[in-house]
């Protein structure tokens, strides 16, 4: 099978295994929401929101370090990824542990203490299961992985159903996230034998050089993490319960719209690198404009749907309770799309290898947002996060097209997304013309009226995935 085709084979996969996720993970998001109602699922958020603070610790960025390290013709690929996952592994059950137990010495109460005890287990096995999909992204091989988090997503659902079923509270939910995350991670682990033959190592002086090659990326991720969940925090700490509840389930649909678009710059990622070690700067920036284009013709039918569809969309999802997380739901997916086009920029400065250049833009940010995260979330609560997020996260995109600008002169054309703007015009134009239909018919209507104004524009080019992921042709 040509290159092409494993590229084609894999994406269509990931799509499709994405899919089945998501709607496990949405009617997962569904049950516990309705469940735990806004009070409860706040506290389910603050546990999770003060996990994610303690291990941007410990991220070192490594899944995206997995795949440069292992595609450099000069490494071990077994060697280097065994100490990898050696590395991980110990980091990971010890922050664990700190977490667990420094809890106990904050004010929060008792229910949340025992959330983050529970819970800190589940983050140990997401941090395994990034690193080893870092090998599957290399090998072209996403179908496992794919097939494993549609596996562990169906488990979550259903012991979650069995807990809520069983009028179990919000511990044993968690518990029951917690065991699908460890099949996850099993079957993961299981076939990443078939991949690479290797074994955990704890080589100190390897560890030594996967540190000085990723330390520059793990702190952007860390700094970026810092305004990315220090609103949730500290709306834990000012305001009550059931408003970080009404935050953070349209947050959380945030993020799982964001992990898409990372998975398809994980494929991007390694033809970017290739082409950069080659210094193949055509090729590069060929590649970087077509991801760029991509991520804007998904980013702003969000936006522009946002405006009509957000309350009734949080209220299909969460429950009635949630009615008022729909006006937050319109303002986070301003930032969902900002987050696409910063993200493509932000994946070719790390194939570049340059990405210290971008840490004292997320310092300066991180300070900026968590300065404007004190001064007016006391006052105006989750909107107020909403709006700094957004700020943030458009701070960052400026800087890191800034920084590749410096690097290769390359400045994002915005053809394509000034086509998708126009498209989504005509998008809202019909979606106002149905404001009594039903939500999900819209959300269809809608994305097929985008697609056949992008097309009739000539903003969506033919194949234009495989334009993206290409090989380069000898």
């Amino acid at each position: 099978m040509s290159l092409t085709s494993q590229i084609a084979k894999n994406t269509s996969v990931q799509i499709v295994g994405k899919a089945a996720s998501l709607a496990a993970t949405v009617v997962t998001i569904a049950l516990i929401t309705r469940h735990l109602g806004a009070t409860g699922y706040g506290y389910y958020v603050t546990a999770f929101a003060l996990l994610q603070v303690v291990f941007i610790v410990i991220d070192l960025g490594l899944q995206m370090t997995t795949v440069t390290l292992i595609a450099d013709p000069k490494n071990d690929p077994a060697r280097i990824f065994g100490n990898v996952l050696g590395l991980r592994i110990v980091t990971a059950v010890g922050m664990a542990g700190i977490a667990a137990g420094g809890i106990w010495l904050t004010p929060y109460p008792l229910i949340i203490k025992q959330a983050v005890g529970v819970m800190a287990l589940s983050f140990v096995a997401a941090d395994i299961i990034a690193v080893l999909t870092g090998l599957f992204q290399h090998r072209l091989s996403m179908g496992k992985v794919a097939l494993a988090e549609v596996i562990g997503k169906l488990a979550m659902l259903a012991l979650v159903f069995l807990a809520i079923i069983s009028r179990a509270g919000l511990l044993a939910i968690i518990a029951a996230t917690v065991i699908a995350t460890l099949l996850h991670t099993y079957l993961l682990m299981y076939w990443a034998k078939g991949q690479l033959p290797f074994y955990l190592r704890y080589d100190i002086s390897v560890w030594r050089n996967i540190l000085v090659v990723t330390w520059p990326l793990a702190v952007t991720i860390a700094l970026n993490l810092v305004y990315f969940k220090m609103d949730t925090v500290i709306l834990s700490i000012y305001r009550e319960s059931e408003e970080v509840g009404l935050y953070g389930a349209p947050y959380r649909i945030l993020e799982l719209c964001i992990n898409l678009g990372y998975l398809f710059l994980g494929l991007v990622l390694p033809r970017l690198t290739e082409a950069a070690a080659q210094h193949q700067w055509e090729r590069f920036t060929r590649l970087l404009q077509r991801a760029f284009d991509a991520m804007a013709v998904a980013g702003i039918p969000l936006v522009a749907g946002g405006l009509f569809l957000s309350r009734p969309l949080m209220v299909l999802i969460a429950g009635p309770t949630f009615t008022e997380s729909g006006p937050l739901l319109s303002i986070l997916l301003i930032a969902t799309a900002i987050i696409f086009l910063a993200a493509v920029l932000g994946y070719g400065i790390v194939a570049l290898g340059k990405q210290r250049i971008l840490i004292p833009y997320y310092a300066a940010n991180a300070a900026l947002a968590l300065g404007g995260y004190l001064w007016l979330i006391p006052r105006y609560g989750a909107r107020a996060a909403a709006w700094l997020t957004v700020a943030s996260e458009l701070a960052i995109l400026l800087a890191s097209i800034w920084v590749m600008y410096r690097l290769i002169k390359f400045l994002p054309n915005f053809r394509i997304a000034g086509l998708s703007v126009i498209a989504a015009t005509v998008m809202l134009a019909l979606l106002w013309l149905l404001p009594d239909w039903p939500v999900l018919m819209r959300i269809a209507i809608g994305g097929i009226a985008y697609l056949c104004a992008l097309g009739w524009l000539g903003g969506l080019p033919r194949s234009l995935l495989r334009q993206i992921l290409k090989p380069q042709q000898s």
